[in-house]
């Protein structure tokens, strides 16, 4: 097995090490299955590239950030190779994995195994370190990463999440939302997160449903809605993709009844959403790895899953055009 070499680029906009007075920003360990980066005063906008990590079958990178201060994101790109400090490394495409990370998050990512090069940069001054590593994969040891979004590992929502939608949710009439999960969050310039709402029209009688809420809190505070996608679970459940398909009056819920109260035990579920009556009861389930479940429970009670759709938050947190 080949040797990864470790290398520092000269391909840079700003040079791979940042030094005025005590400011640092670079690679200070790396062993080809390990890279620790060291910030220290950091400046906003530094980045540099090193490698190579060797990934083989069965491995996986894990991202561990411990920041007293900024951001930093890491973005893992594939390389046809091992490379050599010699002359400019072959990139194959766009990154593979992205983490955008502060304080002590974390992210993991199972890639196809080859080698890769790391591209770090600092988004916010950053003072601190942040160590990637290639390690069986299966582990728990870090949040699912997917499309800059850093997955939550349960529906619990935060104290600064619950406020940022608040404040977002001030003022806004003629739907109540009500956050039930939060699903993911994403550094930015500022922070989005994603949550589920079980939601009503303000009117008599009208029916409940959930909803996908993307709330964004800039770094004053400030927060507001960027965007709400309705579940519509009887298409959902019909044609096993996400739409925001919400009529006047609330979506169409093809005989789905919103029931939070009801328990059935299914694996990796984390709340059940809604229930309906067939020859039997279907149950939609909310399930870890963040996926709808659709449940068959028979009059015996024997239960069966036979349906589940991914909740793609990055692709759910984007405005429709």
């Amino acid at each position: 097995m080949k040797k990864a070499i470790a290398l520092i680029l000269a391909i840079l906009l700003l040079p791979a090490l940042t030094a005025c007075g005590k400011s640092e920003f670079g690679p200070s360990e790396n062993t080809g299955k390990q890279i620790t980066i060291t910030a220290e005063n950091a400046a906003r906008d530094a980045f540099f590239m090193t490698g190579s990590l060797d990934v083989a079958e069965g491995e996986q990178i894990v991202i561990t950030a411990n920041l007293a201060k900024g951001s930093i994101r890491v973005e893992i790109i594939k390389v046809p190779g091992e490379q050599s400090a010699d002359k400019l490394p072959e990139l194959d495409g766009e990154a593979i994995l992205t983490a955008e990370l502060d304080s002590t998050e974390g992210a993991s990512g199972t890639v196809p195994s080859g080698w890769y090069m790391v591209k770090a940069t600092c988004l916010e001054r950053a003072t601190g370190t942040v160590r990637i590593e290639v390690k069986p994969a299966g582990g728990n040891e870090a949040p699912q990463v997917v499309g800059g979004w850093t997955l939550t590992e349960d529906a619990a929502l935060t104290e600064e999440a619950q406020g940022a939608f608040d404040k977002a949710m001030d003022g806004l009439v003629g739907v109540n939302y009500t956050p039930i999960a939060l699903l993911g969050t994403q550094l930015v310039s500022g922070r989005n997160y994603c949550i589920v709402c079980e939601a009503a029209v303000v009117y008599p009688g009208a029916q409940p449903y959930y909803a996908v809420v993307t709330v964004y809190q800039d770094l004053q505070g400030k927060a507001e809605v960027r965007n709400i996608v309705a579940l519509d679970l009887g298409k959902i459940e019909e044609t096993g993709t996400i739409e925001d398909s919400q009529p006047a009056g609330g979506p169409v819920l093809g005989g789905w009844s919103v029931d939070r109260e009801s328990y059935l035990e299914v694996p990796d579920g984390v709340m059940h959403l809604a229930s309906q009556v067939v020859a039997g009861t279907n149950h939609a389930v909310l399930c870890k790895g963040w996926k709808l479940c659709f449940v068959y429970a028979d009059t015996q009670g024997k239960t069966e899953i036979f349906k589940t759709v991914p909740l793609d938050i990055a692709a759910l947190s984007q405005p429709q055009a």
